[in-house]
């Protein structure tokens, strides 16, 4: 049965239907016609065939410029954890279906050749590979494809009866699954960082390099005294950013002295760490910001902050300090916000000296290597539980000693 319409209701329609100037229709010129046409395939509303980063096309709460990286999916945006069953990067950090999966550590052996440790979710050591003779691994990082990377240090503590460090300077060298070693790229000081080591023993023509992230997009990223640079797997290196970092250097200003990097994988910020709380980022976009300066006035006598030892970061979290008073055993975890450091969680631990600093995003939690005499520890740091436990400690003295930690995904 069609529906009734009332005769008031109808009454009223055909009132306003009369009242009601009908417009007279002017077909568009052709120009008109084509500045009209909507070519868009990407649902914005202007007429550009272009996606707007500043749109939220699935309606998640983030844009493209916020950091969604699939903004056609609501199941992917910088917020949610990730799924490892989806295929998906959920969280927008870089890697698809990731878990933390453990620690990779570099360690040193004082009377032999040193080994890259692979630890798994409850410290189980499950793999230990033993490198080439006369390499030792500071930083390190798993290689995606296969095997890892680290910092060769050219001054370890090793027994004189062993050979000479095969990389007589600092070097990215990659190890595969065997522990054989290839130099990808040597870093030969310059004329300032000759000089300024000539007075120091044992690192005369040798330049510190401190910090290794993985690049992303391939390669990795490392940090000289003032420099970063980008080493490609072709061992090409090209600086990204340089910084006065020499404080007895009276024409140009001391900015910082760089002694580690990390990477947020959501935003591919980098943070580079320097002695005392020293701090800057770099970007692609944004290139090198100085964030928090060291004070260094007054021959260092106001040292009102602790020794930068090493940083790392939460993916989305930003960056992380782990800050060590080598007199007196302080140790403190800090977050960089509101263009300082801002105390997590400290303790005091005067038998362990820490090294290095690793964080597993998926908990929040932090995992230092310290080492005391040649007793190798690494502990977990958990700040929404306020503890520092013991993740691993040797229970013995073997003349080993962890460096570098990083997590495994």
């Amino acid at each position: 049965m069609p529906l009734a319409i009332s005769s008031s209701v109808s009454a009223l329609l055909l009132a306003l239907g009369g009242c009601a100037q009908q417009p007279t229709f002017v077909p568009p010129s052709e120009e008109e016609a084509d500045a009209d046409v909507d070519a868009d395939a990407d649902t914005d509303t202007d007429t550009d065939t272009d996606t707007d980063t500043d749109a939220d096309r699935d309606g998640d709460g983030f844009t493209e410029a916020e950091g969604d990286c699939d903004d056609d999916d609501i199941a992917v945006n910088p917020a949610r954890d990730e799924d490892p069953d989806d295929g998906k990067d959920n969280d927008c950090d870089g890697r698809v279906d990731e878990l933390w999966a453990g620690l990779t550590l570099a360690r040193q052996y004082v009377w032999g050749p040193s080994d890259i440790v692979v630890m798994d979710t409850v410290s189980r050591i499950t793999g230990t590979v033993t490198l080439d003779d006369g390499y030792a691994p500071t930083f390190v990082e798993p290689d995606p494809d296969g095997g890892w990377v680290f910092i060769h240090d050219p001054t370890p503590v090793t027994d004189p009866d062993y050979e000479e460090p095969l990389a007589e300077t600092a070097a990215l060298v990659a190890a595969d699954e065997t522990g054989a070693c290839t130099v990808l790229a040597e870093f030969t000081p310059d004329e300032t960082e000759d000089a300024y080591a000539s007075g120091l023993e044992g690192l005369e023509d040798r330049p510190v390099v401190r910090g290794l992230v993985a690049w992303p997009d391939g390669g990795w990223l490392v940090a000289r005294r003032g420099e970063l640079d980008r080493v490609d797997p072709d061992g090409t290196v090209t600086a990204l950013a340089s910084w006065a970092w020499d404080w007895s250097d009276e024409e140009q200003p001391f900015e910082l002295y760089a002694v580690d990097l990390a990477i947020d994988m959501q935003t591919r910020e980098v943070g580079i760490f320097g002695f005392l709380g020293g701090f800057a980022t770099w970007s692609e976009d944004g290139g090198f910001s100085l964030r928090r300066q060291a004070d260094l006035s007054d021959d260092w006598k106001n040292w009102d902050w602790m020794l930068g030892t090493a940083g790392a970061a939460l993916d989305g979290g930003g960056f992380y300090a782990l800050m060590t008073d080598y007199q007196t055993g302080d140790v403190a975890l800090y977050h960089f916000e509101d263009e300082d450091w801002q105390e997590v969680q400290a303790w005091t631990e005067s038998l362990l000296q820490p090294e290095q600093l690793a964080s597993n995003s998926d908990d929040g939690d932090f995992y230092v290597t310290a080492n005391g005499g040649w007793y190798e520890t690494v502990w977990l740091v958990r700040p929404d539980r306020g503890t520092v436990d013991d993740f691993y400690r040797s229970d013995a003295d073997e003349g080993r000693f962890f460096r570098g930690v990083a997590s495994n995904y």
